[in-house]
């Protein structure tokens, strides 16, 4: 299992180092994969510090999802009205 995550980060590095858009998506999608097993364990035990994590990585992946679909140009973004 550590040889994936660590596979999974090597991927993330190299898109992100050569600035590729796939790159960014991976880095948005692995930075999202958390988001459920957060709310999960505030299930379980709310705590202050696990409300502060989850608003946070919503906020940068947000942010990071903002940041690409203004990158990629309206005729390319399936996601544009």
């Amino acid at each position: 299992m550590s040889l994936l995550y660590t596979l999974a980060r090597v991927v993330e590095f190299i898109g992100l180092w050569y600035q590729t858009t796939w790159g960014k998506i991976f880095c948005a999608a692995s930075g999202g994969i958390y988001i459920p097993a957060e709310i999960e364990s505030m299930t379980h035990h709310i705590t202050f510090f696990n409300s502060i994590t989850l608003l946070v990585n919503i906020a940068v992946v947000c942010f990071m999802l903002y940041k690409l679909r203004r990158q990629i140009p309206p005729d390319k973004n399936p996601v544009s009205v």
